[in-house]
């Protein structure tokens, strides 16, 4: 069942090298202060994601270890993956340390970037939360991470931006799509106490995350060029599009419309953030 996905994975690799370095990176903006602020905002969300993708690579291990048993090919996407998140790491990190080199850098004090929350929203304690949890949380992340890296791919005007939030768009969406079969998979045999536990452990993770987020929305918003509502729409989207693909009772459950409604309820969305 996951052999076609783990010949994706494969087929998909991509270099870090392959990206275009030597194009100049040109902050957009008529003004100096424009510039500026446009470079804080790309240094910003370029580091966001670094730290989520830092907290997925940390998490893998213990995802590897508890699935060792499972087919091959499950396998083989997992070790794929695990690939994956290392060279978004690595090259999210280059990313950062090539904009900070180029133009202006002032003095800030305004949303310092704190490591720890981004990280440990990502990252999944073994011994706190179960497997099924475990699962659950990564695909509602790499859900909302594969919507913030193609929103920012598809409008940012630095080539080597779009280049390399593009190329880890597309691992994350293999990756959504091997993890959203193999929750199906496990989800489907739970009783309704269970699940029930479960749409409401969804919930709360799609707060904690967009929590983990909400400083930084500033930051997508300018590089969007979007909204900062329609940022956190985007968000909840992400994850209430890839929860109502597990199954008819993770669309119809009255638990699971505070995710499904949320980019429809302005109250909502101020309660979930």
């Amino acid at each position: 069942m996951f052999e076609g996905h783990a010949e994706r994975a494969r087929r998909g690799q991509w270099q870090i090298e392959d990206l275009p370095w030597d194009e100049p990176i040109r902050f957009c903006g008529t003004s100096k202060r424009d510039q500026i602020l446009c470079k804080l905002d790309t240094v910003d969300l370029a580091g966001v994601m670094y730290h989520l993708q830092l907290g997925a690579r940390m998490r893998m291990g213990d995802h590897l270890l508890r699935s060792w048993n499972h087919d091959r090919a499950l396998l083989e996407c997992l070790e794929w993956h695990d690939g994956d998140e290392h060279r978004h790491v690595r090259v999210l990190r280059r990313l950062i340390d090539a904009l900070q080199s180029k133009g202006e850098t002032p003095a800030r004090n305004d949303r310092p970037l704190s490591p720890d929350r981004l990280w440990r929203v990502a990252y999944s304690s073994r011994e706190r939360l179960s497997d099924d949890r475990v699962l659950l949380n990564m695909l509602i992340d790499e859900a909302v991470s594969r919507t913030l890296f193609g929103m920012v791919a598809g409008s940012s005007g630095i080539p080597l931006v779009r280049a390399t939030f593009d190329a880890c768009s597309q691992d994350d969406v293999r990756h959504v799509e091997y993890l959203t079969l193999m929750a199906a998979r496990r989800f489907e045999s739970l009783g309704s106490y269970e699940l029930a536990f479960l749409h409401g452990a969804a919930v709360l993770h799609t707060a904690r995350l967009q929590s983990a987020l909400r400083p930084y929305i500033g930051s997508f918003a300018g590089a969007s060029r979007q909204s900062a509502e329609a940022v956190v729409t985007a968000v909840f989207g992400a994850a209430s599009r890839v929860l109502s693909d597990l199954g008819a009772n993770w669309k119809q459950s009255p638990v699971m419309r505070l995710v499904h409604s949320a980019d429809r309820s302005p109250w909502l969305l101020w309660l979930l953030r």
